[in-house]
């Protein structure tokens, strides 16, 4: 049986769907799309991160061990100064105090300005290490009467996806 509108014409439902079922449908379907796009750059950001702080611990450790094996000598006015020369002459732990430009004296291709790179002892650039950045800082104490050195090494990607520039791993040694 068919109905009848208002002008005494049938009005049959053929079975389709109609624009606004559409672009209803069309509106519901590009927010489940930006949902899974943005799902997946946040997915895509945390699997980097482990990658970025594993290097930054690797250069982390190393430049520790280079400050740790330096030999203790107490500073004279209590704190230790800025250093002044190049890293190859540090000849004390105090030396690394407010490390400048990661250490480095040269540049190279892959790190045209000092410190855009860890560099070697000698402050070459380590060129497989764009972006990286090192922060020493080292405090006197005193533990149980002993004077010590309190040594802590931050190392930064200024290029992770997402929010710049953080630390990506910190050391600290005695």
């Amino acid at each position: 049986m068919s109905r009848r509108n208002d002008r005494g014409m049938s009005a049959r439902r053929t079975g389709g769907l109609t624009l606004i079922e559409i672009l209803a449908s069309l509106i519901v379907l590009s927010l489940v799309l930006a949902g899974f796009v943005s799902l997946y750059g946040t997915t895509l950001r945390h699997q980097l991160d482990p990658a970025f702080q594993q290097q930054a611990l690797g250069i982390a450790e190393a430049y520790l061990e280079e400050i740790l094996a330096q030999p203790y000598t107490a500073p004279v006015s209590g704190a230790c100064p800025a250093p002044s020369g190049a890293r190859a002459s540090y000849a004390s732990a105090c030396d690394y105090h407010l490390l400048p430009a990661n250490g480095c004296s040269g540049t190279s291709a892959a790190c045209p300005i000092p410190g855009s790179c860890p560099c070697d002892r000698s402050g070459q650039p380590i060129d497989s290490l764009p972006g990286f950045t090192v922060a020493a800082t080292v405090t006197p104490l005193t533990l149980s009467g002993a004077q010590g050195l309190r040594i802590r090494v931050a190392v930064s990607h200024a290029t992770l996806p997402g929010d710049g520039a953080r630390p990506t791993a910190s050391l600290s040694g005695l």
